[in-house]
């Protein structure tokens, strides 16, 4: 023990602390293009823009901090692989499968994930501007706080998935499933939902300022202090929505359905309100709280309480 002691005390300190950074080997990378299978492979910090991964299996691997930029991953294999930081700016992900994959933080930018798998995948934080996500399953997905301005989401499926204060501006969800989804204090002004399937979806606090909903199916919905200002919601339909506060100033509600909704201390200013269903529906504090006389002539609001 002494001895081990007198080793110690008289060994001479390094100058200068040593810091060893992993690097990905460049043979790792050139197999990894030429086999096409990395699966559980570890990329972190990989730099390999503007490659060919078409079909490829990664599985589980970790491309986390990567350089991906205008890469093909076309129908590759990318289930609960690690993109966090990564770079995919300008990337083929059309038909590729994502389910679990971790994505946050990411860029995301003007990248193709047409057609692909991202069930439960985590995207929370991404750049995502500009990208397109047409006819792709993103069930249970997490977008939460992502920047989704003039994104593309036609014919989609995105039940249940968290977009809790994302960037949806002049984006477009047209025929798209988001029953269940929960898009409170979201940022959707200018963004297209027209035809979209969106039951008991959460669009509390929301800015849908000069959205499109015509068409939607929005039943049992929950718009409370949304704002829904110029917003056209012609054919919608909002029965048992919960739609406290909104504000439909100078919103075209043409022949939407209200049943059962309510509406408590709603806004309606201006709208266009000419065959509006209010059957059951609570007006309190509403300027529609009076129902209209049968007599009159300009009568737009059928069927109140």
């Amino acid at each position: 023990m002494l001895e081990l002691i007198f080793d110690v005390m008289n060994s001479t300190p390094p100058s200068k602390p040593e810091f060893r950074i992993k690097t990905m080997a460049k043979n790792d990378t050139e197999e990894l293009l030429r086999t096409k299978d990395g699966s559980n492979g570890e990329y972190k910090w990989a730099s390999i823009p503007n490659t060919d991964l078409e079909g490829a299996n990664l599985e589980g691997a970790n491309f986390q901090g990567a350089d991906l930029s205008g890469i093909n991953l076309k129908k590759a294999n990318l289930s609960r692989a690690q993109l966090s930081k990564a770079n995919l700016k300008g990337a083929n992900l059309s038909g590729a499968i994502l389910n679990d994959t971790i994505l946050k933080n990411t860029n995301l930018l003007n990248t193709d994930f047409s057609n692909s798998t991202a069930i439960s995948a985590v995207f929370s934080g991404a750049n995502i501007q500009d990208s397109n996500f047409n006819a792709a399953e993103l069930s249970r997905a997490d977008f939460s706080s992502t920047d989704l301005t003039n994104t593309t989401f036609n014919e989609a499926v995105l039940m249940g998935v968290d977009m809790v204060e994302a960037k949806l501006k002049n984006s477009s969800s047209k025929n798209a499933e988001l029953s269940y989804a929960n898009l409170s204090r979201s940022n959707l002004e200018n963004a297209n939902l027209e035809s979209s399937t969106s039951l008991r979806i959460n669009l509390s606090f929301s800015n849908l300022n000069n959205a499109n909903l015509k068409n939607a199916d929005l039943k049992g919905a929950n718009f409370t202090y949304a704002t829904c200002i110029n917003t056209e919601l012609t054919n919608a339909n909002l029965k048992d929505s919960d739609s406290k506060e909104v504000d439909f100033n100078s919103a075209n509600l043409k022949n939407a359905n209200f049943e059962n909704a309510d509406l408590k201390g709603a806004n309606f200013t201006e709208s266009n309100l000419k065959g509006i269903k209010l059957k059951g529906a609570k007006l309190n504090g509403t300027s529609l709280e009076r129902k209209p006389k049968e007599e009159d002539s300009d009568n737009e609001i059928t069927n109140a309480n």
